[in-house]
């Protein structure tokens, strides 16, 4: 099961920082947060991904911010990938593909 990626729209995000940086409570914001973006499933920012999973008849849906999504590896089938980070500029990361041999009982 391959999951679909997709970037939450930058005009969310503006959106979103105007209304932090205004003078709402903080449940507002915290509503605004969860209707706008959502909140990463991991450590609670504000989600930048999100992770579509179909499984038959219903499709789960995962939020992460920029950060989680690489250390998470969704995605990243190659050894080097190229993503482009928040501020728009080009990162390179490197995965490393491991393997794990498991043996049956002492010999």
């Amino acid at each position: 099961m391959k999951p679909v990626i997709e970037d939450i729209p930058q005009q969310k995000r503006e959106e979103l920082e105007k209304i932090l940086e205004s003078n709402c409570s903080s449940n507002m914001k915290h509503n605004a947060r969860k209707r706008l973006t959502g909140i990463c499933v991991v450590c609670g920012a504000i989600a930048s991904k999100l992770i579509k999973y179909k499984l038959e008849d219903i499709t789960q849906v995962q939020r992460y911010c920029q950060s989680c999504f690489i250390k998470s590896g969704i995605g990243i089938t190659p050894a080097v990938t190229k993503l482009i980070d928040t501020s728009g500029k080009n990162v390179t990361y490197a995965v490393r593909k491991v393997e794990k041999n498991y043996t049956k009982g002492a010999q």
